[in-house]
């Protein structure tokens, strides 16, 4: 198992591609059981012992599929032992840095001599995640958490100006544990933030939409947007056009990247701006004085309100499908 996990992360850290398949589930006679595993490479070879894992390299998108050993399945795997498996045909991104965290985190169990389990996290009847279980440090998900979440999570509480510290149990050094955290002390004050907080948060701090909903642009950046998400916005419009204008705020090297990436023309051509250096809280966006946006981001939805431009706050998604109508539905 760690050839296995070693192999993958250097394909990985080489640039490489790479798909895990793993058995979720077997019944009858199979030639391996559940938990089984084997990777398949960009360049074709396997550590394990994968035609459909070949596809999942090409289409870069991770799926489950089920397979019944019968005879009437021989032109598809070449198989007859009889049984049923279920295969989970996992795509790692050597440009996506949760995976490599996941494998690291996979190679430190291993050296270790504590029990650990691999664990899937099943959305919808659906495997959308991998993540590992130890008594030290509980359930872990790499994907739970991105550099953007952090980013994000430092920003808004910094704008309060409230919080000088803060502490994720199980994933900043510090705090293996709620009771290393605390350094053995009870918490002062525990308060518990729902879904229905943040949507009720959204509702209340962003301005009154005018003209049913109609907006006047999109702005995101605040703090800057990294290149994924310049990305991430770029594939959601790609081949579109934008109703209203959308400011995207990205740093100098990002920029670049984008350039370089045909990620700045896929914004452009659709009608979005990619602007580096700056800030919502800056002069040179007096022209929306009086107008209506829409952002991901409460700061930035905060600060520009001294300028009189107005904000409403909805999640990402949301706010790409505002700027292609024109409205907030």
């Amino acid at each position: 198992m760690k050839e296995l996990f070693t192999s993958m992360l250097q394909a990985l850290s080489d640039g490489q591609s790479v798909v895990l398949c793993s058995i979720l589930a077997s019944s009858g006679s199979t030639p391996r059981g559940a938990g089984a595993k084997m990777a398949v490479f960009a360049d074709g070879h396997t550590v394990g012992s994968g035609e459909k894992a070949l596809e999942v390299l090409q289409s870069k998108q991770s799926l489950v599929q089920g397979y019944c050993l019968a005879p009437n399945q021989v032109a598809d795997i070449g198989m007859i032992c009889g049984g049923n498996v279920t295969v989970y045909f996992q795509y790692f991104d050597p440009a996506d840095e949760n995976g490599r965290a996941l494998l690291q985190g996979i190679l430190e169990l291993l050296r270790g001599d504590d029990d650990s389990w691999l664990v899937y996290r099943m959305d919808g009847g659906c495997v959308s995640a991998m993540g590992t279980f130890d008594e030290a440090h509980g359930l872990r998900f790499t994907d739970c958490i991105t550099p953007e979440a952090l980013r994000n999570l430092g920003a808004q509480l910094n704008t309060s100006g409230a919080y000088g510290m803060y502490h994720i149990l199980g994933f900043t050094p510090e705090a293996p544990t709620l009771e290393a955290a605390f350094g053995g002390k009870k918490p002062e004050r525990e308060v518990v933030i729902t879904d229905k907080d943040l949507r009720d948060f959204e509702e209340k701090f962003s301005d009154e939409l005018p003209n049913g909903g109609k907006i006047d642009f999109a702005m995101f950046g605040c703090p800057h947007f990294t290149l994924e998400e310049a990305k991430y916005i770029a594939e959601h419009i790609e081949g579109k056009k934008l109703s209203v204008p959308m400011y995207i705020l990205v740093s100098s090297h990002a920029l670049q990247m984008a350039e370089r990436m045909g990620i700045y023309d896929t914004l452009a051509a659709a009608g979005a701006e990619l602007i580096s250096d700056s800030c919502p809280d800056q002069p040179c966006w007096h022209y929306l004085k009086g107008k209506t946006g829409i952002t991901e981001s409460p700061k930035c939805a905060y600060y520009p309100r001294r300028r009189g431009i107005n904000f409403v706050i909805r999640d990402l998604d949301t706010c790409i499908e505002a700027a292609l109508t024109g409205e907030v539905k």
